[in-house]
């Protein structure tokens, strides 16, 4: 799917998982994954509604998008998460706007990249991608053709939360065949990349060899998150407890301040 436009989730009840302030991994502990579909119904076992809509968060400009990787995830959250061990490299890129879906500005950042012992670069731990649309409604529609173009083509969805927030957590056993327009509107080159030089062209990387990849999509107003760890790096059930902690850090530090002009959503606490 990262050879895709990604956007976010659909409104509606979810499972709450539980947050940790420590590290929850370490590399030692990465495993591929055998059994999504069993693990996608076992983290969504403990579900509990959840009232709040994404169409009531903030909307925001473009130009407020991200301009760094650490403006969304900062290393010391990444390690908070993966442990001290992960690799210290980024991608980030920024793309143009997309009238044909309505969107408006997208910016996606890797983390984790790092160099193996031959000096292969690795393709990194996870791909956080935010995007804005025109209206929150576009935006939350757009996400709601994503999961169900997923589904269609033999992904697993369940839905969760992310400290309140309506989220969706899609698993993919290997590659999704994506529709030739599809991928046409997602492979516009970025308007900038920045940060390791020989990183891969693009910050929408392909699913590692392995085949396979779990995503969290989030909605709040008219921005989308898109959080995506392969099977390479962490087996479905670990990644689901990953990118819920790290859709609450990237949430949390892409609001827009208070004052700005633009109607703020609910405490994520």
């Amino acid at each position: 799917m990262r050879t895709r436009l990604l956007t976010a989730m659909a409104a509606g009840s979810g499972a709450m998982l539980a947050l940790s302030g420590c590290a929850l991994l370490h590399s030692s502990s990465r495993t591929a994954a055998t059994a999504p579909a069993t693990e996608v119904a076992a983290v969504s076992t403990s579900a509990r509604p959840t009232s709040y809509s994404p169409l009531s968060g903030p909307v925001v400009a473009a130009s407020a998008l991200p301009r760094t990787c650490s403006a969304m995830l900062t290393q010391a959250q990444l390690e908070n998460v993966f442990g001290a061990g992960v690799a210290t490299g980024t991608k980030y890129a920024s793309y143009a706007a997309l009238p044909t879906i309505e969107r408006t500005g997208r910016v996606a950042c890797i983390f984790g990249v790092g160099l193996d012992s031959f000096g292969r670069q690795s393709d990194g731990a996870v791909e956080i991608a935010i995007a804005t649309y025109d209206t929150a409604a576009n935006a939350v529609s757009r996400a709601a053709d994503t999961a169900e173009q997923d589904a269609e083509n033999g992904a697993t969805a369940a839905q969760i939360s992310v400290g309140g927030h309506p989220a969706t957590l899609i698993v993919e056993p290997q590659t999704v065949s994506v529709p030739a327009t599809a991928a046409a509107s997602s492979s516009a080159a970025p308007a900038s990349a920045s940060a390791i030089p020989s990183a891969t062209a693009s910050a929408t990387a392909t699913a590692s060899a392995s085949g396979g990849e779990t995503e969290l999509v989030l909605a709040d107003g008219n921005r989308t998150f898109v959080l995506q760890i392969p099977f390479g790096e962490l087996n479905s059930a670990q990644a689901a407890t990953v990118l819920t902690q790290l859709a609450l850090f990237a949430y949390q530090n892409t609001l827009p301040p208070a004052g700005a002009g633009v109607k703020q959503s609910p405490s994520t606490g």
